[in-house]
């Protein structure tokens, strides 16, 4: 139920996900860290999904293991009351150890020396 959910990207941007619930109805403890990602097919004219995940959230999603989930959300369906977003628990280890996402560098960090 709705009680069961915290939006914690209004409070803190930087927690690494943006929804804190309960892992199942017995849970005591808010123990599922929900991050929520959207992707449009039309951007890249492509039908596979896509996402931006930051340094932050992947080592928050390797640290939580488990209890860290990944919901992947197709913008141009996501009205359809027949769609569902792909989600994927334990994303650090499905995703940095699989072959079914390339990788690929967006930005980089320059300190001066």
């Amino acid at each position: 139920t709705f009680n069961k959910i915290k939006i914690i990207s209004e409070e803190d941007t930087g927690a690494g996900y943006d929804i804190l619930s309960y892992e199942n109805d017995t849970s005591i403890l808010l123990d599922k860290h929900i991050e929520v990602k959207s992707y449009s097919q039309k951007r890249f004219d492509s039908k596979n999904p896509y996402f931006y995940w930051s340094l932050n959230e992947a080592k928050v999603a390797r640290k939580e293991k488990g209890n860290y989930y990944l919901y992947i959300v197709d913008r141009d369906h996501m009205n359809n009351i027949k769609y569902k977003p792909i989600i994927i628990n334990n994303p650090y280890e499905e995703i940095f150890n699989s072959n079914k996402w390339i990788m690929e560098p967006q930005s980089w960090l320059f300190k001066k020396l």
